[in-house]
């Protein structure tokens, strides 16, 4: 079974789900991690998956440069 949780993530009935962020980036996480995070983006005040995704990207991206700069 496939599906649209209607956030830009899909899901399957084996428990993998398939998140892709507006910046491109494609995740693949199970339906676990996929509720955990629903759950911090919920507490954090983002309304979308894809905005809270996209700033994680983010702040992955501009870690993984300040790490390169120290």
């Amino acid at each position: 079974m496939f599906g649209s949780t209607g956030n830009g993530s899909s899901y399957h009935s084996f428990g993998i789900a398939n998140m892709q962020s507006k910046s491109g980036l494609n995740i693949e996480l199970d339906l676990g991690t996929i509720n955990e995070i629903d759950m911090l983006r919920y507490k954090l005040g983002y309304r979308t998956t894809d905005e809270f995704i996209d700033k994680l990207v983010n702040l992955a991206l501009t870690n993984e440069e300040v790490q390169k700069l120290l």
